[in-house]
């Protein structure tokens, strides 16, 4: 058993200890991390704030160290307080389409981007503290899928970080579930942690739009 040990990382406190077991050639080992109050922007991480909580036990087997490490894989989950996603207006959605109400529909997918990329500065998102599940496997923690609710925002999605490349693959759609303009779209971020690139779609706002003008003609 490797005894524990504690140090202060990203403006927060990191534990973690470990047992080793010979099971012939192989050796299996198994432990827990503990991170408390890491803060995201001491990673450089740009895309969000917030403090996150982490609590993971983990498993490997192999032949050697390296083996071992590849191999880990473990389960827990992460609490973030104080989340916030700036240029992430979740309103900015419903904006937009109550600027096309009654009108003819935009003439493309990159036209209604367009709209919501200059409506999405103007706020933040900011779902304060949620908890979801984290797995670690071959190098990825995957976090998620987790769903949260707050003033009628409804907001689902994952993410998957290759711990090795520190780069990111997540997607979060947005609902606003406005009972006169209801609303929903998806952001994705691809690429290196710390400057991942954002890309959105809007196809069922556009679909929506597209139906509204239809059914106007028909009256």
């Amino acid at each position: 058993r490797v005894p524990g040990f504690g140090a202060d990382i990203a403006g927060g406190r990191l534990g973690f200890h470990m047992t080793f077991r010979n099971e012939g050639t192989l050796v299996s080992a198994s432990g827990r991390l503990e991170a408390a109050g890491t803060d995201v922007a001491a990673l450089g991480v740009t895309t969000f704030s917030g403090k996150f909580d982490t609590l993971v036990d983990v498993a490997g087997v192999g032949e050697s160290v390296t083996q071992i490490m590849q191999s880990l894989g473990g389960a827990g989950q992460i609490t973030a307080r104080a989340l916030r996603f700036p240029g992430l207006d979740p309103l900015a959605a419903s904006r937009v389409q109550q600027q096309w109400q009654g009108k003819d529909p935009p003439a493309n997918m990159n036209a209604l981007i367009s709209a919501i990329e200059q409506e999405l500065p103007k706020s933040a998102w900011m779902p304060g503290m949620i908890t979801v599940p984290l797995t670690i496997t071959r190098g990825a923690a995957r976090i998620g899928p987790a769903q949260h609710e707050l003033n009628n925002i409804v907001a689902s999605g994952q993410a998957l970080i290759d711990l090795r490349a520190a780069s990111l693959s997540a997607a979060v759609s947005l609902s606003h579930r406005d009972e006169i303009s209801p609303t929903d779209i998806a952001v994705a971020w691809s690429g290196p942690l710390s400057a991942p690139k954002r890309s959105i779609d809007a196809s069922s706002m556009l679909n929506r739009l597209q139906l509204s003008a239809i059914t106007r003609e028909q009256e």
